[in-house]
């Protein structure tokens, strides 16, 4: 099975509400500081300039993400023997499908940005090619290494990571002063009973009153969508704080049947079932859900760094960025990366991966970071890159969740798309459709079956 398209939403590593696609970091495949050489050293066409396909999706609104990166490319071109680098934008809807044609029919973009499971796809059908044998010098150093790890193909790397997203777990401070501020939660077994302070009726009731109405909720403690999309964010940090994860590690069956993972499960149902989470079918649209946090009408919830636009729309509302719970196996946050690629095809690997090189340096980075307020994984680039973001809500929540970097984890590059299916099945049973066994037993048949049918 193919991995299912995923639209700007879906990726996030997608803030699934950002306004912006998640991706990948610019990890130097230079030296520390490096931003490419300036020297030529393919054969190309007997040292005359040549000409690069680069196709990205963005990552800010496409009249800014086409000046930087021609900004880009021109310096590149100017340092590079006037090489040319020409940009494609592909919208984040299309780009699947356009990498698939592209690739399936032979003729793919010299660079491509690639997220894990594209990379997974086309690497594994031989369309990429193997960066450290095109450079064996290829320095990595300072780049979080499980993402580089999860670019790896029996051993060989086929994309540096460039940037990262992350969604912090995030407080409405009102109400919780309005709870009179309870002691803030630092295990997930916290967490479910902090939020059942932060739960109040129309009439100002706690949920702990025996009166309180259930029928007549005007805040609720944490806001729990039933999307895969916003889901997609943060799900799995549940599974990981708990020792297990989604999938086993033969990728033939799910990882949490087992005593660990149904403790992860059974607490994420004592929230649904205490009353203090939203209903998962509250909302269709995932932007009426983002917007729950910041009208108060939920407490507690996984939410994208948000711009200084939306600080102003909702001008009384504090965030705050709670620490990220743990668990018994200690604190993990999902980390969407996106990566740059070379065609297998290219006639000019080289010069490919010199423009790569340019494009990951650290300058590079911060100057794009900058704009689309995403997040370094390299440890290179710190919080001096939000030192341009003049309002101080913003940006003290973007240095609040850049300090969470070091929980990041990716998940497993796979040849199916397990995840979603998964999520789905869990949502049966934290909203009380199955009961633990009979969706564990369905779902470890269908990635059975899942995984037999895409050759593992």
């Amino acid at each position: 099975m193919k991995p299912s398209p995923l639209t700007r939403r879906h990726f996030l590593g997608l803030g699934a509400t950002t306004g912006v696609a998640a991706a990948g970091l610019a990890a130097g495949c230079s030296p520390a500081g490096d931003a490419g050489g300036t020297s030529r050293k393919d054969a190309d066409d007997g040292g005359k300039p040549v000409t690069l396909s680069f196709w990205k999706p963005p990552g800010l609104p496409p009249p800014d993400e086409n000046k930087f990166f021609q900004q880009l490319t021109g310096d590149f071109g100017q340092s590079h023997g006037n090489d040319v680098v020409k940009h494609l934008l592909l919208p984040w809807d299309d780009a699947f499908t356009k990498y698939t044609a592209a690739f399936g029919g032979g003729t793919p973009p010299d660079v491509s940005y690639l997220i894990l499971p594209w990379i997974n796809q086309f690497g594994t059908a031989g369309g990429l090619a193997p960066l450290s044998d095109i450079d064996p010098g290829l320095d990595l150093s300072g780049v979080n290494q499980n993402a580089v790890d999860s670019a790896k193909i029996d051993g060989k790397l086929y994309g540096v990571p460039w940037y990262s997203s992350r969604v912090p777990l995030a407080l409405n401070e009102a109400v919780w002063e309005k709870a009179g501020k309870p002691p803030l939660p630092k295990t997930y077994v916290e967490l479910a009973e902090f939020v059942k302070l932060l739960t109040f009726d129309k009439a100002g009731r706690a949920l702990a009153d025996p009166r309180f109405d259930r029928r007549s909720i005007s805040t609720y403690g944490m806001a729990w969508p039933g999307l895969w999309e916003v889901q997609a964010n943060y799900l799995w940090n549940y599974l990981w704080a708990y020792g297990v994860d989604y999938i086993s590690e033969d990728r033939k069956n799910v990882g949490f049947d087992n005593e660990q993972g149904r403790a992860a499960l059974q607490q994420l149902r004592q929230i649904q079932e205490s009353g203090a989470a939203t209903p998962m079918s509250l909302y269709a649209d995932p932007l009426k859900w983002e917007d729950m946090i910041w009208t108060g009408r939920a407490a507690v919830q996984w939410t994208s760094p948000p711009r200084a636009e939306k600080f102003k729309k909702h001008p009384t509302t504090r965030l705050k960025v709670l620490d990220l719970p743990s668990g018994p196996a200690g604190q993990f946050m999902i980390g969407g990366v996106g990566y740059l690629c070379i065609a297998a095809k290219s006639k000019y690997p080289e010069t490919a991966l010199e423009f790569i090189k340019r494009a990951t340096s650290d300058d590079a980075v911060k100057r794009y970071l900058q704009q689309t307020l995403l997040f370094p994984i390299k440890d290179s680039v710190d919080g001096s890159i939000y030192s341009a973001v003049s309002d101080r809500q913003p940006r003290q929540f973007l240095l609040d969740t850049l300090a969470q970097g070091k929980y990041l984890r990716l998940t497993k590059p796979l040849p199916f798309n397990a995840e979603e299916y998964l999520a789905g099945e869990i949502n049966n049973f934290v909203s009380g459709q199955k009961d633990l066994d009979k969706m564990i037993k369905d779902a470890s048949k269908q990635i059975g079956t899942m995984a037999r049918n895409a050759g593992l």
